[in-house]
């Protein structure tokens, strides 16, 4: 694979955003003059030992490695990739850098000659990243296990463009930052606790109840109207009113459907509150998800992360994902990785749930006929008959209150 750049040798400041780079979409690094006084003008952390050392820190697989150093000559003979690889390491070895900025960052286009630019910036971090860990007690096997992500999105890059590559800098960006972390099958990332539900726990018995905020429609099946195009002509409008030490509002069960009203009274306590610190939850590709994965990796967040990120209040656990439908406890067997998964945690209906998600993770795309989507697991034959059925489908939240929550209450 080559990269292909402008002839001139101008510096990346003088040529604006994309660094006079070829092979990459619209977008932009901003001002590169940023990062101008720090350049060295030579990046050892380019060339193959050190690039090689970075691989097999984290334990890319011998394809990838090779594949990864053979990209790098253009890197040795063009110094505006020099330069451009040099802007993005330095903005995200910065402690104060805003990682909302990557959001604009231009990606690499499938076989435009920068597909694995942004794997190289990662690899240029390795030892950044061991530095930021090791400064928050967190051991190199827990950052080996973080960065070994480059390798799950790597994988996915070559199925879906046919040529090495990775394109997922923004979400690889919350890795090399020290936001986020992986211990066992589960990975956390520091972050707000989202949804609008309120969320209450009783002092003496530990019962947690969850109520949907108020004035929403609600279908029968306990799912917010209108999603994934469904009405319910018969929706009914949730209420939800605090005072005078009482809490009045229409529950939603464990597995995650809006139900009647209830009050609450006496010893319910607000267990966690939106905006408030939380850890989002995520799911790396390529593993089974089973249930005792799951679990021992929880119990190591409840005990590691407030250890890690003492800054950082563990109230909460939260995540949305195609994985939290509860449809699939319909359609699924009992036992399924799925259905035990789901069980772990409170399910949380979202406004903006659709079927996207699904169709892209479990099928590749949408098929516009369902009856042509593949069939080849059990879990595509269940979709299928399910949405022939006349079906549907859609995301959905989770959340589970740390234990300190639950103790203190």
């Amino acid at each position: 694979m080559t990269h292909t750049t402008n002839a001139s040798s101008s510096a990346p400041e003088e040529r604006g955003g994309m660094c006079g780079l070829d092979g990459f979409a619209s977008g932009s690094w901003g001002d590169c003059a940023r990062t101008a006084a720090s350049y060295p003008g030579e990046t050892a952390f380019l060339d193959e030992r050190a690039a090689g050392a970075a691989c097999d820190f984290i334990g890319l697989s011998a394809d990838l490695r090779v594949a990864l150093l053979a990209d790098l000559p253009p890197y040795a003979r063009q110094p505006q990739l020099r330069r451009a690889v040099w802007h993005c390491r330095a903005l995200l070895a910065a402690d104060d850098f805003d990682i909302k900025e990557v959001a604009s960052w231009p990606m690499p286009t499938p076989k435009g000659g920068a597909d694995q630019f942004y794997a190289l910036v990662v690899l240029s971090l390795v030892e950044r990243t061991c530095e930021r860990h090791a400064a928050r007690g967190i051991p190199p096997s827990v950052t080996r296990e973080t960065l070994f992500d480059l390798e799950v999105w790597a994988r996915d890059y070559a199925v879906r463009h046919g040529v090495p590559g990775f394109a997922q800098i923004g979400w690889l960006a919350n890795h090399v930052t020290g936001r986020l972390v992986a211990l066992g099958r589960l990975q956390y990332l520091v972050d707000r606790f989202p949804f609008d539900a309120g969320v209450f726990r009783h002092a003496a018995t530990g019962e947690l109840c969850v109520l949907a905020p108020g004035g929403v429609r609600y279908r029968a099946d306990g799912q917010y109207d209108g999603i994934g195009g469904v009405h319910d002509p018969d929706a009914k409008t949730t209420v939800f009113e605090e005072q005078y030490g009482m809490v009045r509002g229409n529950r939603i069960t464990r597995d995650g459907r809006i139900s009647g009203e209830t009050t609450l009274s006496g010893d319910w306590q607000r267990a966690v509150t939106k905006g408030a610190s939380a850890f989002s939850v995520h799911i790396p590709a390529g593993v089974p998800l089973g249930r005792t994965a799951c679990e021992a990796s929880l119990a190591r967040a409840d005990r590691l992360l407030p250890q890690y990120f003492p800054e950082h209040e563990l109230n909460a656990y939260f995540s949305d994902s195609w994985l939290y439908d509860n449809t699939f406890a319909a359609i699924l067997p009992p036992m399924s990785n799925i259905v035990q998964f789901q069980s772990l945690f409170h399910l949380v209906p979202l406004a903006y749930a659709s079927d996207n998600q699904m169709f892209e993770r479990v099928f590749g795309r949408r098929y516009e006929r369902i009856e042509e989507a593949p069939q080849k697991t059990a879990l595509q034959k269940a979709i299928v008959a399910h949405a022939k059925s006349g079906g549907h489908f859609h995301h959905a939240g989770m959340l589970r209150t740390a234990p300190s929550v639950a103790d203190a209450a």
